[in-house]
């Protein structure tokens, strides 16, 4: 699960970076922190979890949480940049 959500987030901060909006990366990159500081907090002191298992949940919660921030603000940019988009571009190679 962490390799893929690791390389769902390097493609949407790449998009982001291309679209030439970087502060929600700075967001996300602030969510990311904050739920790894936060579920290890909760799992070591709350829960008595081990570190290693602690620290392997904490750093998958902070993944995710950055991957749900930039979901809809690149989604709306994707909308966007498509509804820009003149109709002969969005065709598939060998249509109309």
């Amino acid at each position: 699960v962490m390799p893929a959500l690791t390389v769902l987030l390097s493609f949407q901060r790449a998009l982001l970076v291309s679209f030439r909006s970087t502060g929600f990366i700075t967001g996300a990159t602030v969510m990311e922190v904050a739920g790894i500081v936060a579920t290890l907090a909760v799992a070591i002191t709350g829960l008595g979890s081990v570190g290693a298992v602690a620290a392997a949940a904490a750093l998958m919660i902070g993944r995710l949480g950055a991957n749900t921030y930039l979901a809809l603000p690149l989604r709306r940019m994707l909308r966007e940049a498509l509804r820009r988009m003149p109709p002969e571009a969005s065709a598939l190679p060998g249509e109309g």
